[in-house]
């Protein structure tokens, strides 16, 4: 699978481009013209459609950014989760839907999750009832990641249940603070979701 502009393949997080495609498709539904946030992250509209080609993490962190200050949707990557086919992120997708129960699926998830994105790291731990997702970053800054990691939590919630999840099934997940130094793990209980900063 091709790298958009690559410069060295084994040293730059790559991810398949699903959620960048979303952002585009949004931008195209609302009249938008994409070319202008594209041309400012190195890319062509070609490039971001293409599903046979990688992109690098901080090339789609960039452009979420910028395709939710286009639509001026400060929960883009929220949105996008909530709406979206799951079977667009292929692989990962059938791994989690396949588990049996929510623990197996989310470690499953921990397993696969690099194959669509080398620049976050999912990892998961149950204990005394609680499970934690804790998101560590490989050569990417955190703290400028909004919309792409709520796009991803938001993702591994909806899709042991494939479509059961509906917008409104998710929408206490809004009630959450954003911090500077940005969200980097969600903890679960029966009854809520809470995000912490490590």
């Amino acid at each position: 699978m091709p790298l958009a502009k690559s410069r060295d393949f084994n040293s730059i997080p790559t991810a398949t481009g699903g959620i960048a495609r979303l952002a585009l498709a949004r931008l195209e539904e609302m009249g938008k013209d994409p070319i202008v946030g594209l041309s400012k992250v190195g890319l062509t509209v070609e490039e971001a459609q293409d599903p046979a080609i990688r992109l690098e993490v901080r090339t789609q962190i960039k452009f979420l950014e910028l395709a939710a200050e286009e639509v001026q949707d400060e929960w883009l990557g929220f949105h996008l989760a909530c709406n979206y086919d799951l079977r667009e992120i292929g692989l990962v997708y059938y791994v989690i839907a396949s588990s049996h129960h929510l623990a197996d699926a989310l470690r499953n998830a921990e397993r696969y999750s690099q194959i669509n994105n080398e620049g976050v790291r999912l990892l998961f731990s149950l204990r005394g009832g609680i499970a934690a997702i804790a998101l560590d970053y490989v050569d990417v800054d955190r703290r400028v990641d909004c919309h792409h990691i709520e796009f991803w939590l938001v993702t591994l919630l909806r899709s042991p249940y494939g479509s059961r999840h509906n917008t409104s099934e998710m929408e206490h997940l809004r009630n959450l603070e954003r911090s500077s130094a940005s969200t980097s793990s969600l903890a679960l209980t029966p009854t809520r979701y809470v995000f912490r900063n490590r």
